[in-house]
């Protein structure tokens, strides 16, 4: 028999180093396709509505007492956590310890948001929705997963690197709930779950918008606020603050005199992120006010797709309000 060189045995050396090899590609294109998984898709359809954290926090709840709560939320909660719990915990959630001692201290809120918060993936209908508009009026658009998760009633949304992240305990208030027991900021942004829809939408624009370093001009910022409000209404019927604009809307021309004075510096203190601070008018009247810039960019633009995309994609404040000619802008 003819000893054929291809049916000979390799040599140790080669069939290790052909062994590393082929398993070093299987890694890279399992890692490829990982991240084509986990990023964001031009596909509205394939972003991923995922509640496991909040399936798991209640889980975590009811295997506790309070004695106990912490080293539950660790383990069964925060370190088996989603993408979206991991990047919401560092400047949100803080520790199991924080997480543990706001639900003692808002123990029957809570407990209400328990059976909202277990059926948030019945609103993926009307989340889907508000994609397919955003597409229909900015081709661009791309979609991140949507990662809903229970903070500490301290935050609504924030965006991540390839997720949307939702604090799901702030969109759990019903009518018969005791608001008397909260403090006057909670009364005003704790939400019922029909809002979801519009939070998952603002959060979606955050996600359309350049990144940006450093602290921002109270206008930049307003305006970028006010963007996603805006552009959520139009593609999901609705924007997270309601109360803002009853509030506000009687008093337009005093707010924008106000407004106008201090719109170039970046203290934003009285217009955003005041929190409970706030004291003699709502937090947060810097989106608000960007709504009314925005709006009125959008409504005198005879093209409509044109003006989406700058409402999205512009980069110069000052130049943007210019062309709103908001107020008779300077």
């Amino acid at each position: 028999m003819i000893d054929s060189p291809h049916l000979r045995p390799l040599p140790m050396w080669r069939f290790v180093l052909r062994t590393a090899l082929v398993l070093f590609l299987v890694g890279a294109a399992g890692i490829f396709v990982w991240f084509q998984r986990t990023g964001p898709s031009d596909d509205p359809d394939a972003a991923r509505i995922v509640t496991d954290d909040v399936t798991r926090f209640w889980e975590a709840y009811d295997a506790s007492t309070p004695e106990t709560r912490v080293a539950a939320l660790q383990m069964h909660y925060i370190d088996q956590g989603t993408p979206g719990l991991e990047g919401f915990l560092p400047q949100r959630i803080i520790s199991a310890e924080a997480l543990a001692q706001t639900i003692d201290q808002n123990a029957l809120y809570y407990l209400s948001t328990r059976e909202s918060t277990l059926q948030i993936a019945a609103l993926e209908p009307a989340i889907r929705s508000a994609f397919h508009q955003l597409k229909a009026r900015y081709p661009d658009a791309v979609f991140p997963d949507v990662y809903f998760v229970m903070g500490r009633m301290n935050s609504g949304g924030t965006t991540g690197r390839n997720a949307l992240i939702i604090g799901a305990e702030m969109y759990g208030m019903t009518e018969s709930f005791p608001k008397d027991s909260l403090s006057a900021w909670h009364r005003a942004v704790l939400a019922p779950p029909e809002h979801i829809p519009a939070i998952v939408a603002h959060e979606l624009i955050h996600y359309q918008q350049p990144f940006t370093v450093g602290r921002s001009s109270l206008l930049e910022a307003s305006i970028r606020e006010g963007a996603a409000d805006f552009v959520a209404e139009l593609i999901s019927g609705q924007h997270i603050n309601e109360h803002v604009h009853a509030w506000a809307d009687p008093r337009e021309d005093t707010l924008w005199e106000a407004f106008r004075a201090r719109m170039h510096e970046d203290d934003y203190t009285g217009w955003l992120y005041d929190g409970n601070a706030a004291e003699d008018r709502p937090a947060d009247l810097g989106y608000w006010m960007g709504y009314k810039i925005v709006q009125a960019f959008y409504e005198q633009s005879a093209d409509k797709t044109a003006a989406l995309r700058e409402i999205l994609r512009h980069r110069d404040a000052k130049d943007f309000l210019r062309k709103s000619n908001y107020g008779g802008s300077p």
